[in-house]
């Protein structure tokens, strides 16, 4: 049913920042479910993250900043899309992280795996208390077993906007230790502006989008 349910929202979304749902059905003979995605020749941003780090460089935060503002283009359009009688579908992706967005070779920045994603016109519902998303991104709310609306997909971004900037993953510590510090408001992003030559208003707009309170 979750499979169905990927299909079905992510169908709904036609945006150049969201990979496109090209064919879904069951298979003739087996009756398995299948979707035919849009291929993006690339690679994932957790990829290109341990890439970079490889090789012993960084990003600018220029470039860190560009590709989180196409990942909040994309966003905005997920967040705000309508059903065609204009009903807001409320879909939030809630497993928003590096491996969830791939980087095209040609530059292009588009958000995949929609499967634990909550929309109105969903027919399968997670468990109440159950966190799907990955540890390093989960939102306070979340950790505190409320599903949260768009802001926890604004919370990822900001995480992923400073490990880019960082070079590192942010999250350093045991999984569990994290999530918990997390749901009681614990452990900032460090400032990162200064050692970036960045302006200081990135360091301010980064603690907005990862602020405890919603």
């Amino acid at each position: 049913a979750r499979f169905l349910d990927e299909a079905r929202v992510q169908a709904q979304l036609q945006h150049s920042g969201v990979a496109q749902v090209l064919e879904a059905a069951t298979h003739d003979e087996t009756g398995d479910p299948y979707v035919v995605m849009e291929a993006v020749e690339g690679r994932s941003l957790g990829n290109l993250r341990r890439r970079i780090a490889d090789v012993g460089t960084r990003l600018r935060w220029e470039e860190a900043v560009a590709i989180g503002a196409l990942i909040s283009e994309a966003l905005a359009h997920i967040h705000e899309r309508c059903d065609p009688a204009g009903k807001p579908l409320r879909i939030v992706h809630r497993d928003l992280s590096p491996h969830n967005v791939m980087v095209g070779y040609a530059g292009e920045v588009k958000i995949i795996d929609f499967g634990t994603a909550r929309a109105q016109n969903r027919r399968c519902h997670t468990v109440a208390g159950v966190v799907f998303a990955k540890p390093g991104y989960v939102a306070p709310e979340v950790a505190n077993g409320i599903s949260g609306d768009a802001r926890v997909d604004q919370y990822a971004v900001g995480v992923m906007i400073w490990e880019l900037c960082a070079g590192r993953r942010f999250l350093q510590e045991e999984a569990q230790l994290h999530t918990a510090a997390v749901a009681t408001g614990e452990g900032p992003l460090p400032p990162i502006a200064h050692a970036t030559a960045a302006p200081a208003e990135l360091d301010a707009a980064l603690a907005q989008m990862r602020a405890p309170g919603r």
